[in-house]
């Protein structure tokens, strides 16, 4: 391993990622800085301010602190591992209002401390596959087998890549939409390992297209006419005490 990838999530929901090389002279666990109108200050689709944010270039940085629990090897890019971590308030050390894991884990501890509440949480990631003229590889129907047949080996490697970060698939199969394919994560006790999971397979589905010159979208609706991409969450919540209370289930 040449490289540590420093990711985090914007409030948009894009992956913003900094690089360290692992035998530079900063520190690997001090992280790396963000700048903080890139976290909140720019909308989805393109690295322009959005008019009335609050942020601008002048508005400062926030400091990812890594955690070193989310580390994984890259299979699909060798010579790196990547770490999810949490944003922090340069001069209060506090985690920043931007910062959706520290939120997620704020919301977790509350449920636990407060109300004595856990969770078990599954998530079924869909998207679609496109060809080099961005034309969707199949237009078959829901849960046919033609477009795993003939994507055996993308489904072969993405399932080989995720193992090896152990993160694992319970169920693959096709969707109604054209080219469209879901992915079910194994459950999870722990809501912030699963959103972690989220944001690595995503990652992970995008690399594996590109190795097989195809692309990997996870619009909501990338046509009008067909089936859109859905991230779909299977929640339970229950009394810590007793296994059998279950509290909420969706």
């Amino acid at each position: 391993i040449k490289f540590l990838r420093y990711v985090t999530l914007d409030i948009a929901g894009n992956v913003r990622c900094k690089v360290l090389p692992i035998e530079g002279r900063k520190p690997l666990t001090e992280g790396v800085d963000f700048a903080m109108v890139v976290l909140g200050g720019l909308p989805s689709h393109a690295d322009i301010m959005v008019e009335n944010a609050g942020l601008t270039a002048a508005a400062g940085s926030l400091q990812l602190r890594p955690d070193f629990a989310s580390l994984r090897m890259l299979p699909y890019a060798p010579d790196s591992a990547v770490v999810l971590g949490n944003l922090y308030e340069q001069e209060e050390g506090e985690p920043s209002e931007l910062c959706c894991r520290s939120l997620l884990e704020a919301m977790v501890k509350h449920a636990l401390t407060v109300h004595n509440v856990i969770f078990t949480i599954g998530a079924e990631i869909e998207f679609v596959l496109f060809d080099t003229t961005d034309t969707p590889v199949d237009s078959t129907n829901f849960c046919d087998t033609a477009i795993l047949d003939k994507h055996q080996s993308f489904v072969s490697e993405l399932y080989a890549f995720l193992k090896s970060m152990d993160i694992e698939i319970e169920l693959l199969h096709a969707e109604s939409g054209h080219g469209q394919f879901e992915v079910v994560l194994t459950y999870q006790n722990d809501p912030v390992c699963l959103a972690d999971h989220v944001v690595l397979t995503r990652q992970t589905i995008a690399a594996v297209a590109r190795r097989h010159n195809l692309k990997a979208l996870f619009l909501p609706k990338y046509n009008p006419n067909h089936a859109g991409n859905g991230l779909h969450m299977h929640i339970s919540m229950k009394r810590r005490a007793g296994k059998q209370d279950v509290l909420f289930r969706a």
